[in-house]
Formats: C-alpha cells, sequence, structure tokens
C-alpha cells in the first residue's frame, strides 16, 4: 500500500541529498509529492521503493545510486543507506544492516555519512 514519506524517511533522504551530485536538483524535485511502499524483502530493515510523481523531471544521474549513506547502529554495526536512481526516476531507499542482524535503534539522521558514487 503506497503512503507518504514518513519523517525519519523524508529526514534521511534530507542528508543523503545533502550531498551535491549530478542530478541532485532534480531527484530532490521528483521527491517532493512522491509516495513511497514498504519492500516485499523478509530482511527488510526499513527499505521503501518510491515513486515519484509522474510529471516530475528526470534525473540525469552518472550511477544508479549516486549516493549513499551509512550510520553505526548502537552495537557499532554498519548501516547503510543506499538512494537508487533508475532511468532518471528516484526508485528505493535501501537500507540494510551490513551484518544482516536486526537494526536496534533508530536511525538517526544527524549521524549519517554520506559519500558520493561517482
Amino acid at each position: 500500500m503506497r503512503r507518504k514519506l514518513s519523517a525519519q524517511e523524508a529526514q534521511i533522504l534530507t542528508k543523503l541529498l545533502s550531498m551535491p551530485f549530478e542530478g541532485n536538483e532534480e531527484v530532490s524535485e521528483q521527491l517532493k509529492n512522491c509516495e513511497v511502499e514498504s519492500t516485499n524483502d523478509p530482511d527488510n530493515y526499513g527499505s521503501v521503493y518510491i515513486f515519484p510523481a509522474e510529471q516530475s523531471p528526470p534525473a540525469n544521474v552518472l550511477q544508479r545510486i549516486p549516493v549513499e549513506g551509512v550510520v553505526d547502529d548502537s552495537d557499532d554495526v554498519p548501516i547503510s543507506l543506499l538512494l537508487h536512481v533508475v532511468e532518471g526516476r528516484v526508485s528505493e531507499l535501501e537500507i540494510f544492516k551490513q551484518d544482516g542482524t536486526q537494526i536496534k535503534a533508530a536511525i538517526n539522521p544527524v549521524l549519517i555519512k554520506v559519500s558520493r558514487n561517482d
């Protein structure tokens, strides 16, 4: 079932978009009126598929994952946050804990370290 972004999802995406990359402005515009849907992956850590409004401009990104973030969980195991853009449309916020265990604490967007993939 599609819904609006949660406050935490919006904060994570805002943090990821704080790193400039080719297509950043268009991705930001696409996220303004998007809807999301939880992935059906049994190991879902909060990943969501993103459905931007049809009239949003396409983003000319260089990589499928133009930007990513990492933040440590309360047990010091890294959590990865990947922004996927497919054919110029933002498509997914992928979240996973790198050792495969459950996430123990809420992700604090302020602590996310963001890097560009280009």
